[in-house]
Protein backbone atom coordinates (compact mmCIF):
# COMPACT_ATOMS: atom_id res chain seq x y z
CA UNK A 1 0.00 0.00 0.00
CA UNK A 2 2.86 2.35 0.81
CA UNK A 3 4.39 1.80 -2.65
CA UNK A 4 1.09 2.69 -4.30
CA UNK A 5 0.76 5.80 -2.17
CA UNK A 6 4.32 6.89 -3.06
CA UNK A 7 3.62 6.31 -6.75
CA UNK A 8 0.48 8.42 -6.54
CA UNK A 9 2.38 11.17 -4.76
CA UNK A 10 4.93 11.28 -7.58
CA UNK A 11 2.25 11.23 -10.27
CA UNK A 12 0.41 14.21 -8.89
CA UNK A 13 3.47 16.25 -7.94
CA UNK A 14 3.44 18.26 -11.17
CA UNK A 15 -0.31 18.60 -11.16
CA UNK A 16 -0.25 19.96 -7.62
CA UNK A 17 2.23 22.65 -8.57
CA UNK A 18 -0.51 24.60 -10.34
CA UNK A 19 -2.60 24.80 -7.13
CA UNK A 20 -1.59 27.65 -4.80
CA UNK A 21 0.11 26.53 -1.57
CA UNK A 22 -2.60 27.99 0.66
CA UNK A 23 -5.15 25.64 -0.92
CA UNK A 24 -2.85 22.62 -0.85
CA UNK A 25 -2.10 23.12 2.83
CA UNK A 26 -5.70 23.80 3.87
CA UNK A 27 -6.80 21.31 6.49
CA UNK A 28 -10.51 21.86 5.95
CA UNK A 29 -12.90 23.25 3.39
CA UNK A 30 -13.40 26.29 5.64
CA UNK A 31 -9.70 27.11 5.51
CA UNK A 32 -9.59 26.58 1.76
CA UNK A 33 -12.72 28.70 1.29
CA UNK A 34 -10.98 31.68 2.92
CA UNK A 35 -8.39 31.69 0.16
CA UNK A 36 -9.08 34.51 -2.28
CA UNK A 37 -5.70 35.05 -3.89
CA UNK A 38 -5.80 32.31 -6.50
CA UNK A 39 -4.68 33.73 -9.82
CA UNK A 40 -7.51 33.55 -12.34
CA UNK A 41 -5.46 31.67 -14.90
CA UNK A 42 -4.69 28.85 -12.47
CA UNK A 43 -8.23 28.79 -11.10
CA UNK A 44 -9.77 28.39 -14.52
CA UNK A 45 -7.17 25.81 -15.53
CA UNK A 46 -8.12 23.71 -12.50
CA UNK A 47 -11.79 24.17 -13.37
CA UNK A 48 -11.18 23.10 -16.98
CA UNK A 49 -9.36 19.92 -15.92
CA UNK A 50 -12.05 18.73 -13.54
CA UNK A 51 -14.85 19.88 -15.86
CA UNK A 52 -13.39 17.86 -18.73
CA UNK A 53 -13.34 14.74 -16.55
CA UNK A 54 -16.94 15.33 -15.52
CA UNK A 55 -17.96 15.94 -19.14
CA UNK A 56 -16.46 12.58 -20.14
CA UNK A 57 -18.35 10.86 -17.34
CA UNK A 58 -21.57 12.49 -18.52
CA UNK A 59 -20.95 11.38 -22.08
CA UNK A 60 -20.20 7.81 -21.01
CA UNK A 61 -23.34 7.78 -18.88
CA UNK A 62 -25.55 7.88 -21.99
CA UNK A 63 -23.30 6.80 -24.86
CA UNK A 64 -24.27 3.15 -24.52
CA UNK A 65 -27.90 3.97 -25.31
CA UNK A 66 -26.85 5.00 -28.82
CA UNK A 67 -24.87 1.79 -29.24
CA UNK A 68 -27.56 -0.66 -28.08
CA UNK A 69 -28.49 -1.92 -31.57
CA UNK A 70 -24.81 -2.48 -32.36
CA UNK A 71 -24.31 -4.45 -29.14
CA UNK A 72 -27.27 -6.65 -29.99
CA UNK A 73 -25.86 -7.59 -33.39
CA UNK A 74 -22.06 -7.33 -33.15
CA UNK A 75 -21.72 -8.81 -29.67
CA UNK A 76 -24.60 -11.23 -30.24
CA UNK A 77 -26.19 -10.29 -26.95
CA UNK A 78 -29.78 -10.26 -25.83
CA UNK A 79 -31.54 -7.14 -24.58
CA UNK A 80 -31.31 -8.16 -20.92
CA UNK A 81 -27.51 -8.40 -21.07
CA UNK A 82 -27.18 -5.18 -23.03
CA UNK A 83 -29.28 -3.44 -20.38
CA UNK A 84 -26.68 -4.41 -17.80
CA UNK A 85 -24.12 -2.21 -19.57
CA UNK A 86 -26.21 0.79 -18.50
CA UNK A 87 -27.39 -0.56 -15.15
CA UNK A 88 -23.92 -1.70 -14.08
CA UNK A 89 -22.42 1.71 -14.84
CA UNK A 90 -25.14 3.63 -12.99
CA UNK A 91 -25.21 1.27 -10.03
CA UNK A 92 -21.45 1.26 -9.47
CA UNK A 93 -21.30 5.02 -9.92
CA UNK A 94 -24.01 5.54 -7.30
CA UNK A 95 -22.42 3.16 -4.81
CA UNK A 96 -18.91 4.60 -5.07
CA UNK A 97 -19.78 8.31 -4.71
CA UNK A 98 -20.16 8.43 -0.90
CA UNK A 99 -17.15 6.16 -0.46
CA UNK A 100 -15.04 8.37 -2.73
CA UNK A 101 -16.21 11.46 -0.85
CA UNK A 102 -14.96 9.98 2.41
CA UNK A 103 -11.69 8.86 0.81
CA UNK A 104 -11.11 12.29 -0.71
CA UNK A 105 -11.47 13.84 2.74
CA UNK A 106 -9.02 11.37 4.25
CA UNK A 107 -6.47 10.83 1.45
CA UNK A 108 -6.78 14.14 -0.36
CA UNK A 109 -9.04 15.30 -3.15
CA UNK A 110 -6.38 15.49 -5.80
CA UNK A 111 -5.10 11.99 -5.11
CA UNK A 112 -8.59 10.45 -5.28
CA UNK A 113 -9.37 12.49 -8.40
CA UNK A 114 -6.24 11.29 -10.19
CA UNK A 115 -6.84 7.63 -9.31
CA UNK A 116 -10.47 7.96 -10.42
CA UNK A 117 -9.49 9.50 -13.76
CA UNK A 118 -6.95 6.73 -14.37
CA UNK A 119 -9.49 4.00 -13.50
CA UNK A 120 -12.10 5.68 -15.69
CA UNK A 121 -9.77 6.13 -18.66
CA UNK A 122 -8.30 2.62 -18.59
CA UNK A 123 -11.71 0.99 -18.17
CA UNK A 124 -13.13 3.15 -20.99
CA UNK A 125 -10.44 1.88 -23.33
CA UNK A 126 -10.99 -1.68 -22.15
CA UNK A 127 -14.75 -1.37 -22.67
CA UNK A 128 -14.14 -0.16 -26.21
CA UNK A 129 -12.03 -3.25 -26.88
CA UNK A 130 -14.30 -5.73 -25.08
CA UNK A 131 -14.52 -8.99 -27.05
CA UNK A 132 -17.99 -9.89 -25.77
CA UNK A 133 -20.91 -8.54 -23.79
CA UNK A 134 -19.75 -10.05 -20.50
CA UNK A 135 -16.42 -8.23 -20.57
CA UNK A 136 -18.19 -5.07 -21.66
CA UNK A 137 -20.42 -5.26 -18.57
CA UNK A 138 -17.40 -5.80 -16.30
CA UNK A 139 -15.53 -2.84 -17.79
CA UNK A 140 -18.62 -0.63 -17.64
CA UNK A 141 -19.00 -1.40 -13.93
CA UNK A 142 -15.36 -0.44 -13.35
CA UNK A 143 -15.84 2.62 -15.54
CA UNK A 144 -18.81 3.65 -13.39
CA UNK A 145 -16.64 3.35 -10.29
CA UNK A 146 -14.05 5.66 -11.81
CA UNK A 147 -16.67 8.13 -13.00
CA UNK A 148 -18.45 8.11 -9.66
CA UNK A 149 -15.23 8.55 -7.70
CA UNK A 150 -14.13 11.73 -9.37
CA UNK A 151 -17.40 13.60 -8.88
CA UNK A 152 -17.08 14.27 -5.12
CA UNK A 153 -13.35 14.92 -5.29
CA UNK A 154 -13.72 17.22 -8.30
CA UNK A 155 -16.46 19.19 -6.57
CA UNK A 156 -14.16 19.68 -3.59
CA UNK A 157 -11.29 20.75 -5.82
CA UNK A 158 -13.47 23.38 -7.52
CA UNK A 159 -14.79 24.56 -4.17
CA UNK A 160 -11.27 24.96 -2.80
CA UNK A 161 -9.91 26.66 -5.91
CA UNK A 162 -12.63 29.29 -6.12
CA UNK A 163 -12.81 30.15 -2.42
CA UNK A 164 -15.47 32.78 -1.79
CA UNK A 165 -16.52 32.63 -5.45
CA UNK A 166 -17.36 28.94 -5.17
CA UNK A 167 -21.17 29.17 -5.50
CA UNK A 168 -21.32 30.16 -9.19
CA UNK A 169 -18.37 27.88 -10.00
CA UNK A 170 -20.07 24.84 -8.46
CA UNK A 171 -23.34 25.80 -10.16
CA UNK A 172 -21.63 25.84 -13.54
CA UNK A 173 -19.70 22.71 -12.65
CA UNK A 174 -22.93 20.89 -11.81
CA UNK A 175 -24.39 21.58 -15.25
CA UNK A 176 -21.44 20.00 -17.07
CA UNK A 177 -22.55 16.42 -16.33
CA UNK A 178 -25.93 17.14 -17.94
CA UNK A 179 -24.22 18.70 -20.96
CA UNK A 180 -22.15 15.52 -21.34
CA UNK A 181 -25.33 13.48 -21.37
CA UNK A 182 -26.76 15.65 -24.13
CA UNK A 183 -23.65 15.28 -26.28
Amino acid sequence: MKKIRNLLDRLILNWLSIIPKSIRKARSSEEAGKHTGTPKKQTYFVFAIVALALLMSGIDFTIVAVSLPTFLTDLRANLALVGWTITGYQFSQSIIMPIAGKLSDEWGRKRVFLVAVIVFTVSSMAAGLAPNIFWLIVFRVIQGMGGGAFLPSATGIVSDAFGERRAPAIGLFGSIFAIGGIL
